[in-house]
């Protein structure tokens, strides 16, 4: 009886080690298919920092020029050196012709003037005008046109410089016929006379003007000879007056006469006047350059124009005349050029000297508010620089006891806050706002593969656990406002799972069948493998490499993964020993937790993650 109670005991145990999944080795591959995200944040940090940055470096920008500003209008040198200047220009102006800008603009106007006659009527090209109801009123117009050409033709020549006009009440003098003024009255004259005839251009005149048959006001040509003759009477006006006011500009300064007040008045009217003067004469030249380049051809070589058809009335005497303004052109830009750039630097210092008492209060008060704002920046946590001392003020012992304080700025902390601005200022978190948190998602596509081994407990051995390595790959694109991104995802490590079978080994023809759960997580790296990692390694504006604003920049980290899903397991039923050859599938999902923190500066941050995978793995254990 006692043997065989032991015997159905045994039978029993095996019965029941029969009717169990068997423990050992596995491997698993299958395909996975989920969803990936791109998530970015901005807390607003980069774009206030760069805002203060950006005063501080205007506050310095101001400061530097009012330390200039403050500095030349206090230097006597500079100012009288500006004074020589401005009186050796004016007697050159209004005395000379090479080096006058004035009477190289008005010469190359009044020659533009008669240019446009020798194509009108310098060859007798508007004899008889279809287009004058008063032929005879024209032919009267025509004759003192013509006249008006001639003296223009005969005084051009001889044009003598600016200080012969003297119609004015700078000198005694009086008005030269070859003078610009007379001169250029002359042409003024012309071109209003043609205005009143109303005449129109005809043949290849219009043609010749760079505009179509119409009347001869309308022809481009025509208004930008009468624009530039314009200009020209403006440049004899600013000379005259520069000419007057300029020669007590001396006696003001220093000496007994001296008078601050009145200096500085006229020292910034002569200094506007300068430069007014060269601004006119290169506006003569841009007219001319201007024009059509047919018209400019014909002006150029118009000894060659043939006449148009009509019936002329009038030639010029002897060969005809060309007043060739091109060769003025190059005159005038000779004359502007020889100053190089001596009216902007007059006028500068003019400025300088009347405002000198308003930028040394503006000096005081702008190195305050740098000093406070630098020391403010000193203290902001997410301020990498060192900026308390960024100004400084030194004593003076050589200037006046009012003067004796200096001013300066620290260059190595300016070159400093100068790359730190490079860096923020255009990465393009900058402007995108505070943005709380901003996704983008991607389907995600890959394989993965499993390699562990399993166990089961109890003496039924429904419950087991499993411990395996495993790799992920997975593929996904993510378009987003910031990045469109195709990514290669690597997740790689170690996992553990619990197993529940809910058919535990049951008995098929040729088979036995297991069918149960698991659930379990795994710890592993997250790999994101794209381009978007040398742009913001590498691309300045992302990432100031060379600066103490280097951004945080990585494509792996560490993950947390849960695992959980379905199981079956079909094994050998023929076996005949403690193992046989197993087969099975799993449908399961994996979840990661962690955001995989891409790219991180002042509060931008950029980050990755796998939402989750679903896959169906096929397994083999033995």
């Amino acid at each position: 009886m006692k043997k065989t109670f032991l015997l159905s005991l045994s039978l029993i145990s095996c019965l029941s080690l029969a009717n169990a999944e068997d423990n050992g080795f596995f491997v698993s591959v299958g395909y996975q298919i989920g969803q990936a995200t791109q998530i970015a944040k901005n807390t607003g940090e980069l774009q206030k920092l760069n805002d203060s940055y950006k005063d501080l470096q205007n506050n310095l920008f101001q400061l530097q020029e009012l330390n200039r500003a403050v500095a030349d209008g206090s230097d006597q040198n500079k100012i009288q050196s500006a004074i020589t200047s401005l009186q050796a220009f004016s007697n050159n102006n209004f005395t000379g012709t090479t080096y006058s800008p004035a009477y190289q603009g008005v010469n190359l106007a009044v020659r533009m003037a008669l240019s446009l006659w020798i194509v009108l009527l310098g060859n007798g090209n508007m004899g008889i005008n279809p287009h004058v109801q008063n032929q005879q009123e024209w032919q009267t117009s025509q004759t003192t046109i013509n006249n008006l050409a001639r003296a223009i033709n005969t005084a051009l020549p001889k044009l003598t410089a600016i200080s012969t006009d003297k119609g004015n009440a700078n000198s005694g003098i009086n008005t030269s016929d070859n003078s610009p003024q007379a001169i250029l009255t002359k042409a003024q004259t012309m071109m209003d006379d043609f205005a009143k005839t109303k005449a129109w251009a005809g043949g290849q005149t219009d043609q010749f003007l760079g505009g179509q048959d119409n009347e001869v006001t309308q022809l481009p040509a025509f208004k930008q000879v009468n624009e530039a003759l314009k200009v020209a009477q403006e440049l004899i006006n600013a000379t005259n007056h520069l000419d007057a006011i300029q020669k007590n500009l001396q006696s003001e300064h220093a000496g007994k006469k001296a008078n601050p007040t009145t200096f500085n008045q006229n020292f910034k009217a002569s200094a506007a006047y300068q430069k007014q003067i060269m601004d006119l004469a290169h506006q003569v030249v841009t007219i001319y350059y201007s024009m059509n380049e047919t018209a400019q051809k014909h002006f150029q070589e118009c000894s060659g124009i043939q006449a148009n058809g009509q019936q002329g009335t009038q030639k010029i005497e002897g060969s005809r005349a060309c007043a060739n303004p091109a060769e003025s052109a190059t005159a005038t830009q000779a004359s502007i050029n020889y100053y190089g750039n001596q009216a902007n630097s007059n006028l500068q210092l003019a400025n300088d000297v009347i405002n000198l008492a308003n930028n040394k209060t503006a000096l005081k008060n702008t190195f305050a508010s740098t000093q406070s704002l630098g020391a403010r920046l000193d203290l902001n946590p997410n301020s990498k620089l060192a900026l308390q001392n960024i100004v400084y003020s030194t004593n003076n012992p050589n200037a006046p006891t009012i003067d004796r304080v200096d001013y300066h700025i620290n260059p190595i902390q300016q070159s400093n806050l100068t790359n730190a601005l490079a860096a923020m200022s255009n990465n393009p978190f900058r402007n995108i706002g505070v943005i709380k948190s901003q996704g983008n998602s991607g389907v995600m596509n890959g394989i993965g593969v499993q390699l562990g081994y399993k166990q089961f407990f109890g003496a039924a051995k429904r419950m087991g656990a499993r411990y395996y390595g495993f790799f992920d790959y997975n593929h996904t694109y993510i378009k987003s406002d910031f990045f469109n991104s195709a990514s290669n995802v690597l997740t790689y490590g170690v996992g553990s799972d619990f197993l529940y079978n809910f058919i535990n080994d049951k008995e098929m023809k040729k088979n036995r069948l297991s069918f149960g759960g698991f659930a379990g997580i795994a710890l592993a790296g997250t790999s994101w493998l794209n381009s978007d990692k040398a742009v913001l390694l590498n691309t300045p504006e992302f990432n100031a490499s060379n600066t103490p604003y280097k951004a945080s920049v990585s494509a792996s980290n560490f993950q947390f993964l849960f695992n959980f899903g379905l199981r079956m397991n079909l094994a050998d039923n023929s076996k005949k020993n403690e193992h046989a050859i197993q087969h099975g599938i799993e449908l399961g999902i994996k979840i990661p937790t962690i955001n995989t923190s891409y790219y991180s500066f002042l509060g931008a941050k950029l980050e990755y993650r796998r939402l989750y995978s679903v896959y169906l793995n096929y397994v083999f254990a033995y």
